[in-house]
């Protein structure tokens, strides 16, 4: 569960992590950001930041970061009182380094802090900024969400996220697969089988259809 900004409510949220896309170790050309506010960000090749001067969520990378030098961006501010903070990106230096990068995309909102900065996994670029965002309360602006067009659009972004989260999720097992486990137990009992689905494929197996196969044996 990570700490995400709900731009439809404009409020902190937790959100579940529904995959996380990973860099294997080895050197890269790091883009390590300085924010006025004493935050530091390094990103591989790509990363996104919700940027208050185009009211919008901005991929920056090692060919684009001096577009966004002096740009103020959202941080996490103070959460009891559901307020957001800002900092100006101060300077961006590019370097090697020899380190991984794992990078969570969350449910529904996609959005996590980075380091205090609120962040938009790389590689999704299209399933964000759709709706306008008024800056002053971090929020939908609720007027112009109720165009046809832009509701459209929202259609295809939550089919675009259901198909990303498809292919993320584990195959569940077959019910000829649940059956040729439960032929192997020695404890075939309704507790028995249940005990062992829940210890050994939890997650994997669907635990009603467990059930209705062990009442079928």
């Amino acid at each position: 569960m990570l700490l995400v900004w709900n731009l439809e409510t404009g409020k902190y949220e937790i959100a579940p992590i529904v995959f996380v896309d990973s860099d294997a170790e080895m050197e890269y050309e790091i883009i390590h950001l300085y924010f006025s506010d004493g935050s530091e960000v390094k990103v591989i090749t790509e990363h996104g930041f919700f940027d208050v001067n185009l009211g919008k969520y901005v991929y920056i990378d090692a060919a684009n970061y001096a577009d966004y030098i002096g740009h103020t961006f959202v941080t996490e501010g103070d959460i009891t009182s559901n307020s957001f903070g800002t900092a100006t990106l101060e300077n961006v230096v590019i370097e090697k380094e020899v380190t991984t990068a794992w990078s969570p995309v969350t449910f529904k909102h996609l959005c996590y802090y980075t380091n205090g900065v609120l962040s938009m996994p790389g590689g999704i670029d299209g399933l964000f900024n759709i709706f306008e965002v008024d800056t002053d309360t971090m929020r939908y602006d609720a007027e112009k969400m109720q165009s046809p067009i832009l509701l459209a659009k929202g259609t295809e972004l939550i089919a675009k996220q259901i198909e990303i989260v498809k292919q993320y999720l584990p195959t569940l097992m077959s019910r000829e697969e649940i059956k040729n486990i439960i032929l192997g137990l020695e404890d075939k009992s309704i507790g028995g089988v249940m005990k062992h689905f829940k210890t050994n494929y939890m997650g994997k197996c669907d635990m009603r259809l467990v059930g209705e196969v062990q009442k079928e044996i």
